[in-house]
């Protein structure tokens, strides 16, 4: 299996947001190279709910198969189970976590929180149903 992760997929620290055709091309290539599992990355977490909408339906609309994304979020401006609700809504079934959001990026800046935390994924999830 191949798992691939596309950094800074929807902002960057130094161009600032990306357009989404700009990941699309990159997203189509690896899904044309039979990458099994494609990583859009929100690496320094300034990603919004608005933002992974417009990623998703460009996935969408690009003909990748949902199936194939996973979101990789960091909390650093505590969007990430906003953003991670919205992929659920859009048929993204794999989200990188990790216990007590432990990580980081260090293009994020100071003081930047981590990942998505396992706790908030799995409470969200079982409050869900």
């Amino acid at each position: 299996r191949t798992r691939a992760g596309i950094a800074v997929s929807m902002v960057c620290p130094y161009e600032g947001d990306v357009a989404e055709s700009t990941l699309m091309q990159i997203v189509e290539r690896m899904h044309a190279e039979d990458c099994d599992e494609i990583v859009i990355c929100d690496t320094i977490g300034k990603a919004t709910p608005a933002k992974t909408l417009r990623v998703l339906q460009a996935v969408k609309h690009s003909g990748v198969p949902m199936s194939k994304i996973a979101l990789h979020l960091h909390d650093t401006y505590g969007q990430a189970t906003a953003n991670m609700l919205v992929g659920l809504q859009h048929g993204v079934a794999v989200m990188d976590a990790s216990v007590g959001g432990i990580g980081g990026c260090p293009f994020a800046g100071p003081g930047a929180s981590g990942n998505l935390a396992t706790e908030d994924l799995v409470y969200m999830l079982h409050g869900m149903g």
